[in-house]
């Protein structure tokens, strides 16, 4: 799993409808394959606990096809703006499901949730090496395709530059969780060259993750990564009890060097940000004001587009002419499902919420590795409020798997004896089928 979706982030982040619907299946045939190599012990007990959650993905799926299902069966429904897209839109939902299922299964041991999340580290450095020399061998383009708006952006290996940022954001963020918790296992008299090299591998990535971060010149991706980033110093240092003055500099190091790489880019867009908040603003509200037309069902799952170019306005087209997305995951889920569509959604993440907050209860907290991993989600999930980053299949996997991952540890219980005497044939699926 961790390998297919850098294998997306690859390919312009699985940003059309082909890409989109090959690797919804990919993740939904790899989710039913670690299911199939646990025991059914072990799957009876994750889905006794799972099933609050996924009952609610399953009504938010169910209302968002509703329209589709009464056209077909000829009774009368809401108007769908572009029903011949619903069908890839439910696969997307149901690969998204899949990554979420994988990365709970796989999660819910540690020992495969650490090498799951090591694997992801290691992959995203690399993957953060290439993006960079791709931005230097060919700075206009990704892959020989113009980057169109965001020509003379780094975007990496996706096509736009805002996206590219929470990218990256969430890779440096991930990697600091890391390398926190590198650092705490480290012991000069017993560690080997391998403990090194994954202290290395995690400090070099989230120094060039948060390098490249502020290369794409994104200015909220920027913004909460530093702030997501101090926060994992501080929790760090509170859940310790022996606080490492070595470990925060070496933190606060690693942030202020990101940030250094590419200072004098982002500061050249910070001049623009009224101006570009005022556009946002007017589309929420033209938005928000449209959707008060159909609140229940929407215009249908992937209809953006064709609704945001039918009801554009003379006064907006100047500034809202080449608008792919709404620039707000909440808004767009709104206009397309409907508020019922929105509501299961967001009470589906709540309650992955509680169980993780009621799981670090029981446990005394949470471990660098799941603290990263779900500081990186919630960069994603907060990015897509103002703009597109969930739109971005591959960007939407991975916040998928970390938050299913933290989700899924924290499931399991204490983390018994039994539980790390668990196959870990599961982590090898996750962490690449390869091998």
């Amino acid at each position: 799993m961790a390998l297919m979706i850098f294998v997306q982030f690859v390919a312009f982040g699985a940003n059309s409808s082909l890409l989109a619907a090959v690797f919804a299946m990919v993740e939904v045939m790899v989710a039913l394959v670690v299911a199939a190599l646990l025991s059914n012990e072990d799957l009876d007990a994750f889905a006794a606990k799972a099933v609050p959650v996924t009952a609610l993905y399953f009504a938010a799926v169910a209302g968002g096809a509703t329209p589709l299902l009464l056209a077909l069966a000829g009774a009368p429904h809401p108007k769908l703006l572009a029903p011949d897209v619903i069908g890839l839109e439910l696969l997307k939902l149901a690969g998204l499901g899949a990554v979420v299922l994988t990365g709970a299964l796989v999660a819910s041991d540690r020992s495969r949730m650490n090498r799951l999340i090591l694997a992801l580290v290691t992959m995203g450095l690399a993957y953060t090496i290439l993006s960079l020399w791709i931005g230097q061998a060919t700075p206009l383009s990704v892959w020989g395709q113009s980057k169109g708006p965001h020509t003379f952006r780094f975007t990496g290996t996706l096509l736009n530059a805002n996206a590219a940022g929470c990218l990256f954001g969430m890779l440096g963020l991930l990697s600091l969780g890391t390398l926190q918790d590198r650092f705490q296992r480290l012991d000069l008299r017993s560690s080997g060259l391998t403990d090194y090299g994954l202290l290395a591998v995690s400090v070099c990535g989230a120094l060039a993750a948060f390098g490249a971060c502020v290369l794409t010149q994104s200015r909220t991706s920027l913004f909460l990564s530093l702030i997501l980033g101090a926060i994992l110093v501080v929790v760090e240092w509170r859940n310790r009890r022996r606080p490492s003055r070595i470990l925060a500099a070496s933190v606060i190091a690693v942030l202020l060097g990101g940030l250094g790489f590419g200072a004098s880019q982002i500061a050249s867009r910070w001049d623009s940000l009224l101006a570009d908040a005022g556009v946002r603003v007017d589309a929420y509200g033209h938005y928000l004001s449209a959707l008060m037309a159909s609140p229940l069902f929407g215009y249908g799952l992937g209809a953006f587009k064709t609704f945001h170019e039918s009801m554009l306005t003379p006064e907006l087209a100047p500034s809202m002419w080449d608008y792919g997305a709404a620039h707000s995951a909440f808004i767009q889920s709104a206009i397309e499902g409907g508020a019922p569509f929105v509501f299961f959604i967001c009470a589906a993440l709540v309650m992955m919420v509680i169980a993780i907050r009621r799981g670090a209860s029981v446990r005394h907290g949470m471990g660098s590795l799941a603290t990263g991993a779900l500081a990186a989600a919630g960069l994603a999930v907060i990015c897509s409020f103002v703009d597109i980053a969930l739109n971005v299949p591959a960007v939407a996997a991975f916040a998928a798997l970390l938050l299913g991952a933290v989700w899924g540890r924290s499931l399991s219980g204490r983390g018994s004896a039994r539980a790390t005497r668990r196959s870990s044939r599961p982590a090898v699926v996750a962490e690449g089928l390869h091998g």
